[in-house]
């Protein structure tokens, strides 16, 4: 996934930082603008699975998938503001009135506001996929600094290209391929491994990651999205250090809904 070429040499390659301005933003690509109406709904279906072999220890396979669903309650393309719920497997329902601030970087509830680290989510990103302006091309590529930890990679940089490009319904594909060395947002959770017979909890120490994916968006909103990570780790117990190989890989669709509770059944 993601498969493209390193470096800045052809014409048509245009360096980006992750941080995104007032005229950044108004200067957008409309393939990557929202265009949303105030009570549209829509939904994503998600699956996240992660595998990871090494010796002195069971392999472990790790998976969590559901649903969300949004409700635009605030149609601003700068700030948009959903009524959103999520019931997923294996995890407490989620439900908050949620606005992505800042060109889609922040996530804010209640006034409070983080960094949007979700590897897929409803609309674009600049985090991960930094901010082009202008008119795209087929074949135009750019590098991001991704200058933040994300759900399930490290910072570091990554290059983008655009695949194809469908002006009469503002649908755009882009590859990209990056690396970097560092924990994800996901490290911050252990991990039960099995040992011998005996489940111990693992500390994960993340070794330089590389990454690669596809995307189809459509006037910002992601139809699909899909990315594949693998990286060395160290699992740290208390009967020692294990050596592994981790790959991880994560799928979203956009699925047609006609309410917002609508989606409650889907999880997977």
């Amino acid at each position: 996934m993601r498969r493209l070429a390193y470096g800045c040499s052809l014409l048509l390659c245009v360096c980006y930082m992750t941080a995104v301005t007032a005229a950044d933003q108004a200067k957008a690509s409309p393939y990557l603008t929202l265009r949303l109406s105030k009570d549209q709904s829509f939904a994503d279906v998600f699956s996240k699975t992660m595998e990871i072999r090494g010796t002195g220890f069971e392999n472990y396979a790790g998976r969590f998938s559901g649903t969300e669903s949004y409700k635009v309650l605030d149609p601003d393309p700068a700030k948009p503001t959903y009524d959103t719920q999520s019931p997923a497997f294996d995890k407490p329902d989620y439900h908050a009135i949620a606005t992505l601030a800042d060109g889609g970087q922040d996530w804010c509830e209640q006034g409070k506001c983080s960094i949007n680290r979700q590897t897929s989510g409803p609309s674009f990103n600049p985090l991960l996929w930094g901010m082009p302006t202008g008119d795209l091309k087929v074949g135009q590529t750019w590098t991001v600094s991704v200058s933040e930890p994300w759900e399930i990679g490290p910072a570091g940089s990554e290059t983008v290209r655009v695949v194809s490009l469908d002006p009469a319904e503002g649908i755009v594909t882009l590859e990209r391929e990056g690396s970097g060395t560092g924990k994800s947002q996901d490290d911050e959770h252990k991990l039960s491994i099995t040992v011998k017979g005996n489940k111990l909890e693992a500390t994960v120490v993340a070794g330089p990651s590389t990454w690669s994916g596809r995307t189809t968006i459509q006037h910002g909103l992601i139809l699909n999205d899909e990315i594949l990570i693998r990286r060395p780790v160290t699992l740290h117990t208390q009967a020692g250090d294990f050596a592994g190989e981790e790959t991880e890989y994560t799928l979203l669709n956009l699925m047609p809904v006609t309410s917002v509770d609508s989606t409650a059944d889907a999880a997977s």
